[in-house]
Parts: structure tokens; sequence; C-alpha cells
């Protein structure tokens, strides 16, 4: 009975090491502010990721959560660089972006979810 325990004991860290993920690590997170063609103010969020990179949705929050976006996100190359992220957080007609500590949540195709703040002016 002991030598069964062992065994299943090795077969459950050997199974733990197998299904280990790769980690997910933003090696630089760019958020910038712009105005679009029609006048209207946005946010655009983009990610240099060191790891994982199969982003599937971004999900944007101004200080104080009044604004909340879900996007699709794209992928970008930049100066021989791999950017994920969006531009498409844009605000209502005639309302300014509020400046602060915004909030996001990148969602990968597998559940795992990198989180952070950055802020606005």
């Amino acid at each position: 009975m002991k030598r069964v325990t062992e065994i299943l004991l090795i077969l459950i860290l050997v199974l733990c090491v197998c299904c280990e993920r790769d980690s997910i690590k933003a090696t630089s997170v760019v958020g910038r502010s712009f105005t679009t063609s029609d006048n209207r103010q946005a946010v655009s969020l983009w990610f240099g990721l060191e790891g994982y990179k199969e982003a599937q949705r971004l999900e944007i929050r101004s200080p104080g959560e009044d604004f909340t976006w879900s996007l699709p996100v794209s992928v970008a190359d930049y100066e021989g660089r791999q950017y994920t992220g969006s531009a498409d957080a844009v605000m209502p007609p005639g309302v300014s972006l509020p400046a602060g500590q915004w909030s996001y949540t990148l969602v990968f195709r597998d559940g795992r979810t990198l989180e952070g703040v950055f802020e606005l002016n």
C-alpha cells in the first residue's frame, strides 16, 4: 500500500510539472490619449508581452469605473517589436477623458489574466 501511495505522489508531481504554463509578463505598457477624426477623445493601450502571448480581450476601466470597455485585441509591429492591445476605447461624443489612474485586464485564450493600472493626465 505504501508503494502505491509513493507511485501516485510521483505521478501527481510529474503531471504538475508537465502542465506548468508559460508565465505572462508585460515588458512594457503604453497608454496614451488621443483625439479621433470626429473629435472624440480616446485611449490607446498597448503591451509588450513576454511568455505566452495569446491575448483575446482587453478590458479598460476609467478612474472611478464610470466607463468600461471590453475590446478585442490586435497585434502590431513597431520598430521590430510586437505589441498587443487596442486603440478602440472611445469616449461618448462631448465627454472628456477623465485624468487619473485607469485600470486594465488583459484576458488570454486559456483564461489567465494580466491586470494593472496606467496613468492618464
